[in-house]
């Protein structure tokens, strides 16, 4: 993850007051802001995992290896 990807998810939290500061900006979260924030990284990250499983899976015969990649990309993306 990027330091653009970063910046793009603490916009997406609703209510995220950012202020100007001398050296760039100041980005003051509530709790519940840090919260939201912490989500959608973690979310992010899970996704960027199954993804580089599901590129191991499809570059693999059909077969109980595939099955097993694709099963552990599934079982990452429904972790909450």
């Amino acid at each position: 993850m990027n330091r653009e990807e970063l910046i793009r998810m603490a916009r997406e939290v609703k209510g995220a007051a950012r202020t100007s500061a001398t050296d760039g900006s100041l980005w003051l979260l509530s709790e519940s802001h840090l919260e939201r924030f912490a989500e959608l990284v973690a979310a992010h990250e899970r996704e960027e995992c199954a993804k580089a499983i599901d590129d191991s899976s499809n570059i693999c015969a059909p077969g109980p290896v595939q099955t097993v990649l694709r099963e552990q990309a599934r079982c990452i993306r429904s972790r909450t």
